[in-house]
């Protein structure tokens, strides 16, 4: 797809070809009649005619140049011709009457050269004499009528027979030609180092990123082991009163409470806040109700706007009472964090119905959130959805596995 759009573009430039590049193939004479041999075709008085003109006059002097179509065609180029003035630089035109939309019909001289190209063919058996056939419409130059004029002939015609001294045709199609390959191998060879180049950056690149992620993979493991020596030397210690580093970059906060499996984290830097104490009172009393606790475990989780502050893990099973003023029975799971809670969530891990008739949880002694009331309608907290059914009817409709309280105590 490169290398076609290459040669096309080659092909344009060489369509358009620079004054430069073209100037050799350039031939300068003048234009004379073979019949009337006094009159040559001259621009002296601005009309185009065939009359007699002097010899030094650039108004009679006529550039014979490459025609642009022709391009590498050898044949063509032998024969086709534009024909530009000396004098003004303007081109011999025919712009024939079915081509009228471009321009006015006719023989003129013209700016532009596209109406400008010329078949210039030898006289057979006669050297030194050519006929000039418009491209255009296959018409001849000639003066059989008495005056210069673009039309059909007869084979016998001198009126249109042309000398044109010290013009011979050429072949200039193969050096252009020559020209252009010669350009493109030059592209060519520019494209292949400019690939070889593009490879060896991209290469390069490449390395350089594996070193960057080896060096932060690295930095990672060095870091995580780092933090591992730092815990196990907290852990040596026994110092609980202070957070510890935790393998995912936060601080493992003290827990205490009843209970198993406690985790609790803290943001970096927040060893320098005040620690803050949560307990979460549950009760799973119901004066109407019987078997209200569970032999499944119950997961207590204490959130904030941080995220989890900490998970902890207590049997639903004990002696139940309502709460009084005094709470001493009911389950109590206690958590001391540097983050902010302000909701739990608590799930169980299996069916057996466990009841939720209220939840309250304290912050430093300050009651925060009060989800229930003592007797009223609670929560069924079960893996079976049907769990509730029986004497519960009640007081609940549904069963769930996990449940958030969040109601801001007044």
């Amino acid at each position: 797809m490169r290398r076609a759009f290459v040669l096309a573009f080659a092909l344009i430039m060489a369509a358009v070809p620079a004054a430069a590049q073209e100037e050799q193939f350039i031939q300068t004479a003048r234009i004379e009649n073979g019949w009337q041999t006094n009159q040559a075709i001259n621009i002296e008085k601005g009309a185009i005619e065939s009359s007699p003109a002097g010899a030094g006059w650039l108004s009679a002097q006529w550039e014979l140049m490459p025609a642009e179509v022709a391009y590498f065609d050898v044949a063509k180029a032998m024969r086709m011709r534009k024909i530009r003035n000396a004098w003004t630089k303007k081109y011999l035109s025919f712009i024939p009457e079915k081509y009228k939309a471009l321009g006015e019909p006719g023989l003129k001289m013209s700016e532009e050269d596209w109406a400008a190209v010329w078949y210039v063919d030898p006289v057979p058996g006669y050297p030194g004499y050519f006929r000039i056939e418009s491209l255009a419409n296959g018409s001849f130059l000639h003066v059989e009528h008495g005056k210069l004029e673009v039309g059909p002939i007869q084979p016998n015609w001198q009126s249109a027979w042309w000398k044109i001294p010290g013009y011979a045709p050429f072949d200039y199609a193969t050096p252009r030609k020559a020209r252009i390959e010669k350009n493109l191998a030059e592209y060519d060879r520019d494209a292949a180092l400019e690939t070889v180049e593009l490879r060896i950056k991209a290469a390069q690149l490449a390395e350089q990123k594996e070193r960057q992620r080896a060096q932060a993979q690295a930095n990672a493991v060095r870091a995580a082991e780092e933090e591992r020596q730092a815990l196990l030397a907290a852990k040596a210690s026994q110092d609980v009163s202070l957070p510890l580093p935790a393998p995912n970059g936060r601080g493992l906060a003290n827990v205490i409470g009843n209970g198993t499996d406690d985790q609790s984290y803290i943001r970096p830097g927040d060893p320098k806040r005040a620690i803050t104490n949560y307990d979460v009172d549950i009760d799973f009393c119901h004066s109407s109700l019987t078997a209200t606790d569970t032999t499944d475990t119950l997961t207590v989780e204490f959130l904030g706007e941080d995220g989890p502050a900490g998970t902890k893990t207590v049997q639903g099973s004990g002696a139940c009472s309502v709460f009084g003023a005094a709470v001493s029975t009911g389950l109590h799971v206690k958590l001391d964090s540097y983050l902010d809670v302000s909701s739990v969530r608590i799930t169980t891990s299996g069916g057996n119905a466990f009841f939720i008739d209220q939840v309250h949880l304290y912050r430093n002694g300050t009651k925060i959130v009060w989800d229930g009331r003592t007797d009223g309608g609670g929560w069924c907290l079960s893996t079976d959805p049907a769990d509730y059914q029986g004497s519960w009817q009640s007081v609940v409709s549904s069963c769930s596995p996990s449940y958030t309280f969040s109601t801001r105590a007044n």
